[in-house]
C-alpha cells in the first residue's frame, strides 16, 4: 500500500497568484514526510516551470510594489536581489498580515494567549478549570478555559511597530485603504448558545471610531473588501435566520449614504467542492476591478462559477466550467486563477486566453459525472470514478460531510488511491449538500436520514446500471465521515446490502452530541429540529440515532475516530461500538487515531493520513474478493 499513499507527498497545492514587475508568483503546498507537517514555500513562475524563493512561510501578501510574508511567527520584507528585511520582534502569536497600498506600513494581529492545558499531557501540579459558558472549546484548538486577547497593531518598512487597539474578542482585518480605513471583522461566541457570530465593521485608528456595517439580520461575514477609493464594500454574509444553514449572499455597502444593497443571492457565494489536498485556504471569492466593477466565484452544482458585475446590478458569466477555483485574480491586460478537476490536484491558468501556465502534478483517472431523479422529483448530481484497472470491481459509495458541503469537480487524493487499489468509486450530493440553493439545503432538516439516505441509495443503484461492464454489484461498500459517518451508521441498520462498512468521526446519538461536541449545543437543534429537554425531542433524537438500531448491525464495521476530535466526539464511536458488541456477532473494529483531530483526512497529520488509507484497505480487502 506504500507505493499508493506516497503519492500525497507529491502533490503540490497551488494559491494566491499574483504579478511583481511582470514576474507571476504563487505559494506552493505540500505534505512534508520528513517534518510530518504540511509546507508552505513562496515561489515564481518561470516558463511553466516552479523557482523557490522563500522556504515554510505561513502568510504572503502583496501591495503593487512589495511582497511581505509571514514566518517563523515573524513579518518579513521579500527583496529580489538582496537578503530578505525582519520587520518584526513579536513574542505573542501572529495571526494574520495585511499591508497597506502606501507601501509603507503593514497591518497586523497579535493574539494574547493565556496558556491552555494541553490534551493527555500530565502535568506535577495540574489546575481545576471551571466552566461558566458554554464555549469552552474548539476542535481543531482544544480547551478555552480564558479568552485571549487580541491586538491590532502596524508596522512599517523601517521596523517602527505601533499598537493600535487591542480587543476582549477575536478580530480579523478583512481589508484595508490605510489606518482611517480599516474593515475587521469582530468574531463573537454567543454565551446564549446560538454559536459563533462574526460582525462586520469599519474601523479608524485616529479617532477610535468604529462604525458597524452588517446589520443585525447577518449573523456571520465571510470576507468584505473595499474599492480603490474606499467609497463602497462589498461583503460576503449568511442570514441570522439560518445560522448553521444559510448559503453566503453578496452585499453592497455605500459609504457615503451608509445603506446596504443585496447584489447576489442566486447562487452560493464562499462555497468551493470540496478536495483533500487544499492544504492552504482560499485567499478572496470577490474582487474590485475599479471602483464600479468587480469578479466573483459562485458554487453552483458542484463547480464554480465565476462573474463579472457592477454596482448597478448588472452581471454577466464569464466562466461555467468543470472545476473548482481555489484563487483568482484580474489584473490590468490578464487574470489568473488556480483551478482543480478530478484529473488534475492543482493548475494555475490563464484565465484571458484559457492556456495552462503552470501543472506540477501528474495527471490522475478522469471521474464521470451523471444525474439522476430522486424520489421527490429533484435532480441530484452524481459521480463516478473507474477503478484504474477498467475492469469488473467492486463499488464504494462514498458519504461526505456537512451535510452542508459538497462533492464535485475537484481532485480528492483518497479517491483516487482507492481507485487505484481497485475500487469503483460512486459519490453523489444527496439533499442537504451545498451549491444547489437555499431550499435544497434545508430539505433535510428534521429529516435525516429520509430523502438523503434515499438520493444515496438511488444514486448508486444507478451508476451500478449505468456502469454494469466495471461494477461487481455483488461487492457493494459504503465509508463516509462526520454527517457521512452518521449516514454509514443508518444504511448499516436499514439495509443489509453492503459487504462492509467504513465509519468515520460519525455522528451515532444525537442526544449526547448536545452536550459533547464543541458546537453540539446549537448545531443538533438547528439540524434535527429537536433538543433533548423535551419528551418530543428525546424521541426525535433517538428515533434519528442509529445507536438505537444497533442491534440491527449485521455488516461488518470499522470504525475510525481522532482521540482528539472535539466536533463529534470518539465518544459517539466508543458508544456505537459497545452497542454493537454487546447486542450482535458482528464484526466491528475500533481504530483509534492518537493527536488527531475532527478534520483528520483532509489536514491530520501525514503520517496518520497515509496509515489510515491502509486501514481502509486492509479491512475491505478483508471483507472482498480484491487482494492489494
Amino acid at each position: 500500500m506504500k507505493s499508493l499513499t506516497e503519492h500525497l507527498f507529491e502533490i503540490k497545492s497551488l494559491t494566491n497568484p499574483f504579478v511583481i514587475d511582470g514576474q507571476i508568483f504563487i505559494t506552493v503546498s505540500q505534505a512534508d514526510s520528513e517534518n510530518n507537517s504540511y509546507r508552505h514555500d513562496l515561489a515564481r513562475v518561470i516558463d511553466n516551470q516552479l523557482e523557490t524563493v522563500v522556504t515554510d512561510i505561513t502568510d504572503v501578501q502583496v501591495t503593487n510594489e512589495h511582497i511581505f510574508y509571514l514566518k517563523a511567527n515573524q513579518i518579513y520584507q521579500y527583496f529580489e536581489h538582496s537578503e530578505d528585511k525582519q520587520l518584526t520582534r513579536q513574542s505573542e502569536i501572529i495571526t494574520q498580515i495585511l499591508p497597506l497600498p502606501d507601501d509603507e506600513h503593514i497591518l497586523y494581529v497579535a493574539q494574547i494567549t493565556a496558556s491552555q492545558p494541553g490534551l493527555n499531557v500530565d502535568q506535577k501540579r495540574p489546575q481545576i478549570h471551571q466552566v461558566s459558558q458554554l464555549t469552552y472549546k474548539a476542535d481543531g484548538k482544544g480547551f478555552i478555559f480564558s479568552q485571549p486577547q487580541f491586538e491590532l497593531r502596524s508596522v512599517d518598512v523601517t521596523s517602527n511597530d505601533r499598537l493600535l487597539k487591542q480587543f476582549e474578542q477575536e478580530i480579523q482585518i478583512a481589508d484595508a485603504r490605510s489606518e482611517q480605513k480599516i474593515l475587521l471583522m469582530l468574531v463573537d461566541y454567543d454565551k446564549d448558545g446560538l454559536g459563533q457570530k462574526k460582525q462586520l465593521v469599519d474601523f479608524d485608528y485616529r479617532t477610535d471610531l468604529t462604525r458597524i456595517i452588517s446589520d443585525k439580520t447577518m449573523v456571520m461575514v465571510d470576507e468584505a473588501i473595499y474599492n480603490p477609493e474606499g467609497s463602497a464594500i462589498l461583503f460576503t454574509a449568511k442570514d441570522a435566520a439560518f445560522p448553521n444553514r444559510r448559503v453566503s449572499q453578496l452585499f453592497l455597502y455605500q459609504m457615503l449614504d451608509h445603506e446596504t444593497f443585496l447584489q447576489f443571492s442566486a447562487e452560493e457565494l464562499s462555497e468551493t467542492p470540496l478536495s483533500d489536498t487544499v492544504f492552504k485556504a482560499q485567499n478572496r471569492y470577490v474582487q474590485w476591478l475599479d471602483n464600479t466593477t468587480y469578479a466573483f466565484e459562485t458554487g453552483y452544482h458542484g463547480h464554480n462559477r465565476l462573474y463579472l458585475a457592477d454596482i448597478s446590478g448588472a452581471r454577466e458569466l464569464v466562466r461555467d466550467e468543470a472545476e473548482a477555483l481555489y484563487d483568482f485574480k484580474f489584473l490590468d491586460d490578464f487574470a489568473l486563477a488556480v483551478r482543480s478537476t478530478s484529473m488534475h490536484p492543482s493548475q494555475l491558468i490563464n484565465l484571458t486566453s484559457g492556456k495552462v501556465i503552470l501543472d506540477p502534478n501528474q495527471r490522475y483517472e478522469e471521474h464521470q459525472k451523471y444525474v439522476f431523479r430522486s424520489k421527490n422529483g429533484d435532480i441530484v448530481d452524481g459521480w463516478f470514478l473507474p477503478n484504474q484497472q477498467h475492469k469488473k470491481a467492486p463499488v464504494i459509495v462514498y458519504v461526505h460531510g456537512g451535510p452542508h458541503s459538497a462533492y464535485g469537480e475537484a481532485f480528492f487524493w483518497e479517491f483516487q488511491m482507492l481507485s487505484r487499489a481497485g475500487y469503483n468509486l460512486v459519490y453523489v450530493n444527496p439533499h442537504g449538500s451545498t451549491t444547489y440553493g437555499q431550499s435544497f439545503i434545508e430539505s433535510v432538516i428534521g429529516h435525516y436520514g429520509e430523502q438523503d439516505f434515499e438520493d444515496i441509495l438511488t444514486g448508486l443503484d444507478v451508476a451500478i446500471a449505468q456502469h454494469s461492464d466495471l461494477i461487481d454489484e455483488q461487492a457493494q461498500y459504503i465509508i463516509g465521515g462526520s454527517y457521512g459517518g452518521f449516514m454509514t451508521g443508518w444504511a448499516i441498520t436499514h439495509t443489509n446490502r453492503f459487504k462492509a462498512a467504513i465509519a468515520q468521526r460519525s455522528v451515532m446519538d444525537w442526544q449526547s452530541l448536545v452536550g459533547t461536541s464543541d458546537i453540539g449545543y446549537y448545531y443538533v437543534a438547528s439540524e434535527m429540529d429537536a433538543a433533548p429537554y423535551t419528551a418530543r425531542g428525546r424521541k426525535v433524537l433517538a428515533e434519528k440515532s442509529p445507536i438505537t438500531y444497533a442491534e440491527q448491525v449485521v455488516t461488518p464495521l470499522l470504525l475510525m475516530h481522532g482521540e482528539y476530535d472535539m466536533r463529534t466526539p470518539i465518544e459517539q464511536s466508543e458508544a456505537f461500538f459497545a452497542a454493537v458488541k454487546l447486542t450482535t456477532s458482528t464484526d466491528v473494529v475500533m481504530a483509534r487515531l492518537p493527536q488527531a483531530w475532527h478534520d483528520v483526512s483532509r489536514h491530520g497529520l501525514p503520517s496518520l493520513r497515509l496509515d489510515r488509507m491502509d486501514l481502509i484497505v486492509e479491512w475491505l480487502t478483508r471483507y472482498g474478493t480484491l487482494r492489494v
